[in-house]
Parts: C-alpha cells; structure tokens; sequence
C-alpha cells in the first residue's frame, strides 16, 4: 500500500512537472509578452527575443526533481550545492531575464530544457509553486557550428550541396541524438530533410541544400530543444558554365557507349573545373551522363565534365537530372541540311536555357561543326534574339569551314566518304556567297543574310565573345600542304576579321600526301597550345555575378 502511495505521488509529481514546463515554455514563448506580469515581476520572459548571450550558469540548488536517469542529486538546498554525475543540467541564460536548464543525459544525449525567469541572482521557477535559488555565470555554452563541402552552390534547381550542422556539449565533446533543423532564412533555398533530425554519433547531422537564387543566401541551424542555440552560414548561388560540343561531318554518336567525341578537350575542361559538383569521390567516366546517381551519395554523374554533345537528330533535357540526352546519330546524318543543324542547335540551347536555369553556354564546334556553331549568332541578334541569348557566353571554332569549300573538294569529299547532299551543296553555296575569297570566312554570307564578318560584331556588341582557331597545314583547307595540285587554297575559311584569331601550324607528325588529311584536320582537337588558349578563352567556369 505503501509502494503503491509513493507510486502514486511519484506520478502525481511527474504530471506536475511536466505542466509546469509546458506552461513554463508557453509563457517564454509568448509574443509581446510583458516582463513586469504577476506579483514580483515573475511574469513572461521578454528577454527571449535577445540572442543568445552565450553566458552559462550552474545550479546552486535545484529547485525541480530532475528524473532518476541524469544521476543529478541536489544535496543540500538551503547551502545551494549540489553533486553532478555524468553531464547532468546545465543552466544558461536567454537575454537579460529569462534562462533555461539543459538536461543532458549520461551518454551525452539531449533531453528537454525548462525555462525560468531571472531576477538579479534568483531564478524562478515558471508554474503554479514556483520556487527561487541562486545561480552564478561560470560554465562555458554548448554550441552548434554550419560547415559546407563547398560554400557555392550550382544555382540550378537540381544540384545541391551538403551541408553538416555539428552540435557539440558545453565540454567541447559530440552531442549525439540531439534533434536539430536547418532551415533558410528567406525561404530561398530547399532543404533536405525539412524537418529536424537527430545527430549521429560524431554529433553531426547532414542535410543538402538546393537553390534557384543567384548571390548570396543565409541558412540557419538550431538546437530542436532549445532554437536559441544555433547558428548561421552564408552560402553563394552561381551560375556554371557548360559546354556544347558540336563535332563535324564522318561522325557519329551513341549515348549508350561510354565513349564520348572531342576526349582530349573534355579532359581539359575537367582539368579547368568544367565538372558537375563532386560529393565525396566522383563517379567513374563508365558512370558519366547516365543521369543515375551510381555511388549512391545523392549527386547524380558528379564529377562527370559539364559537356553536351550535340546531335544531328535532336535530343532532350533531363530537368531532373539537370543534363542533356543527345539522340543517336550515324555518319549519314550529318549530311542533313546546315538550316536543319542550326535549327537543331539552337533548340538545343534554347531547352537548356529554360530546363537547366543559371547556366550558362559556350559552343565549340571543329569543321563542319564551326561552321554550324557560328550561325547560333544570329540568335542573339535583336531585335529577334532568342531565349538563350542572354546565357550564350561565347562560340569557339576549331579549323570551321566558316565561309564553305570549293566545289571539287566537295565533291570529292561527298563522292568518297558517308557525306553529301544536301549539307554538300550548302557547303558549296555558302564558299560562292563570299566576296573576297581571300577572306572567305569574314565576307561569306551567313544565314542571318549578314556577312560573317558583321555576324560577329554584332554578337560582340551583345557580349557573346568569338575565337577561331585554324591550322595552316590542314590539307582540307590547303590541299597543297599534301601535295595534292590543281586544288585552291582555301585557308581563310577558318577565320573571321571580327573575332580573335589563332593560327597554328600543326603537321600531327606528318611529311604530306593524301594520308595526312584527316590527321591534320583533326590536330587542332588535340593540340597543348591550342586547349590552353581555348580554356582562356572559355574563362571562369564559375559566373557568380
């Protein structure tokens, strides 16, 4: 009977207790609430809306029976000392009136806090007994501290960072199983999870945070027990650059191999930085642009290099995935017509511009390629200039056939090889439209019904920046380079007066004849000089303005 009395009382007590705190934290949580209500100004804690002062106090007599499993015994109350076992309560102060205790049990786990108000030296119990004791400020705060893998994050919607709150206890040791939350201030960044989590061993819980905005944001985390311990971090919302690879005639593409074309100036642009955001350790290129998160660390092909390859036949954007899904393509295809390429092209930029936001493009294109990748020109042109005008940074042109080719080395090439018709007799067209042909890229006319050469200031004017880079030994431009005779020279195809201009004179280790056509061609994409001067030119793969 006895037992079942003390039992009693003890469950009595609990329910007590546990009012006392819900009306204790109502009372701190109070909106406008006056400091000066109830008799002896023990009313509402309006220092709570103070930030945390950082000051921390011990107990000096417990005035609340703590339970059993914090080990905390209060042994003399009128002496005001008590006996801490383990980590036991620690009590801090909210402001200039109003303080809480921190339960915290042996393991180190958070628990609950009460709240108090203060007057001077005492500190009152919030409820309907309250009670008064000493306390002094002489013990040091837990704290919580926001570190990010990378303080800039890909403003596109799809990316995200991670971001690690770590919550240590007022000894400096990991707080584990503490429920914490991140949030952002101004709601201008997703959080995953959104609500509160518990801290793992190491005091640390994970969160990944995502962003549409461009420029800075703040993020904030806190204690679940207790919102004035917390903190804040600033992160940067920036655009990146990605690369468009737009290859020339005899080519092909196929998503589902993992070889990819241009390999040398991928691995360059790698090397510049032109990658998606890596989480831990990258995925292997076997494992790039599958838009499958293959190592299971929550970011999709990171680490894989920010290149789009362009189709001859089209392709999509994966949103989800924030990529770019070419469409397979045989030899054959890149004979459609160059209306029908550019078309494609600029369809192209424009389902990243609107799928893939804060992203901005630069276009290389080698032969064929140059010459399609130039006529993007015309988008940004107003006062017709198309989505994607304003996020096109700058065109690069590897040995372009910029203003055409003859018509015998057209024919030959469509005659002997997977091209021709119709994008051979446009190849053809396009050299006759010229009216210098010693400068026949610059006066060829393009098809805005412009000369190259006027395309290209005008795109300077709207800030779209344009290189062409050309090999004076390339035998599809200079046949007399491999002793091949009766066939013009028709170097200046590969350059525009307007643009920046590199020439180079690449041999790829070979002394002439009909064999060093296609190894001469294709040099540029493989030159030092030239992929380092292309980086330059391609600049900072980070736009954070």
């Amino acid at each position: 009977m006895q037992s079942s009395e003390n039992s009693l009382r003890t469950h009595v007590w609990h329910l007590l207790l546990l009012a006392a705190t819900v009306l204790c934290i109502a009372a701190c949580s109070g909106s406008g609430a006056e400091s000066s209500g109830g008799a002896g100004g023990r009313g509402a804690c309006s220092g709570l809306n103070a930030r945390l002062h950082g000051v921390w106090t011990r107990i000096e007599g417990t005035t609340a029976q703590l339970p059993e499993r914090f080990r905390l015994t209060a042994l003399d109350d009128v002496s005001g000392t008590y006996e801490q076992q383990d980590l036991g309560a620690l009590r801090y102060a909210l402001g200039d009136d109003c303080a809480s205790i921190l339960l915290i049990d042996g393991a180190g786990h958070l628990y609950r806090t009460w709240h108090f108000t203060l007057e001077g030296e005492e500190m009152h119990v919030l409820g309907p007994w309250s009670r008064t004791s000493r306390y002094s400020r002489d013990l040091p705060a837990p704290t919580v501290s926001i570190s990010a893998e990378r303080p800039e994050v890909w403003a596109n919607g799809a990316e995200n960072v991670e971001v690690i709150l770590e919550a240590l206890s007022p000894d400096g040791r990991p707080l584990p199983s503490a429920l914490v939350w991140l949030a952002a201030v101004g709601g201008q960044a997703t959080i995953d999870p959104p609500g509160a989590i518990w801290t793992d061993d190491r005091g640390r819980a994970r969160f990944l945070v995502t962003t549409t905005m461009l420029g800075d944001f703040v993020i904030e985390g806190a204690l679940r027990a207790d919102p004035w311990i917390s903190a804040r971090a600033t992160l940067h919302g920036v655009r990146r650059r990605m690369v468009v690879l737009v290859q020339g005639i005899r080519t092909s593409i196929d998503p589902r191999s993992s070889d990819r074309p241009f390999p040398t100036i991928r691995s360059k642009l790698v090397e510049e930085e032109f990658w998606r955001p890596v989480r831990g350790v990258p995925e292997t290129p076997a494992q790039y642009d599958n838009g499958v998160d293959d190592d299971g660390d929550g970011a999709v092909d990171d680490g894989a290099p920010l290149v789009a390859d362009f189709s001859y036949v089209g392709g999509d954007v994966d949103v989800a995935a924030a990529r770019w899904r070419p469409r397979k393509y045989e030899c054959p295809d890149t004979s459609r017509s160059h209306r029908s390429a550019v078309d494609l092209l600029e369809d192209m930029l424009e389902q990243i511009a609107s799928g893939i936001p804060n992203t901005s493009l630069s276009v290389v294109g080698h032969s064929q390629g140059g010459l399609i990748a130039l006529q993007i020109l015309e988008g940004v042109l107003p006062p017709d200039s198309m989505p994607y005008a304003d996020r096109l940074h700058s065109v690069v042109t590897l040995d372009g056939a910029l203003g055409g080719t003859p018509t015998i080395e057209t024919w030959i090439t469509g005659t002997f090889t997977c091209w021709g018709d119709p994008a051979a007799g446009d190849m053809v067209r396009l050299w006759r439209s010229a009216t210098d042909h010693d400068r026949q890229g610059s006066t060829a006319i393009s098809m805005a019904g412009i000369s190259n050469d006027e395309l290209v200031s005008r795109a300077i004017a709207e800030n779209v920046q344009v290189l062409t880079v050309g090999n004076e030994l390339d035998c599809v431009f200079v046949p007399g380079e491999c002793n091949l005779p009766l066939l013009r020279n028709n170097e200046s195809t590969q350059y525009v007066d307007a643009a920046v201009e590199m020439k180079v004179r690449l041999d790829a280790g070979c002394i002439g004849g009909p064999s060093c056509i296609g190894r001469r061609h294709s040099a540029v994409l493989e030159d030092t000089g030239v992929m380092t001067r292309m980086a330059e030119f391609l600049g900072d793969p980070f736009c954070r303005d």
